[in-house]
């Protein structure tokens, strides 16, 4: 018996209230379970998936729970936490700041990063 191929939108239709609540479910059985922590930290780059992620720890963990570390590339946007949805989280979630490319001054490996630059 052959079966009825799917349209890619009948694919990609999901209850994104469900797997929400899913994904929670999940992030608080790993975190307080499996590592028995009480928290996550969570580094956010100003990108959709580090704040799509952000958001749910802190619906899973609640936020005194979720510290946010904010690591935008050196050449991000100064508008990166904003865009990136991290300023509604910043209430009530810790938020530490740095550069990322900065953990790196003095220590590239010849062509490691500096080629990026030059091209």
């Amino acid at each position: 018996m052959a079966s009825t191929p799917l349209a890619v939108a009948d694919l990609l239709r999901i209850d994104a209230a469900a797997e929400t609540e899913r994904i929670s479910q999940e992030i608080r059985k790993i975190v307080l379970t499996l590592f028995r922590r009480k928290g996550a930290v969570v580094a956010v780059s100003g990108g959709i998936d580090s704040s799509v992620v952000a958001a749910l720890c802190v619906q899973a963990l609640g936020r005194e729970n979720v510290m946010l570390l904010f690591l935008p590339e050196t050449d991000s946007s100064s508008d990166s936490l904003r865009l990136g949805g991290g300023e509604p989280f910043v209430a009530g979630v810790f938020l530490a700041d740095g550069f990322l490319s900065s953990q790196f001054t003095g220590t590239e490996q010849p062509g490691q990063f500096g080629k990026r630059s030059a091209s």
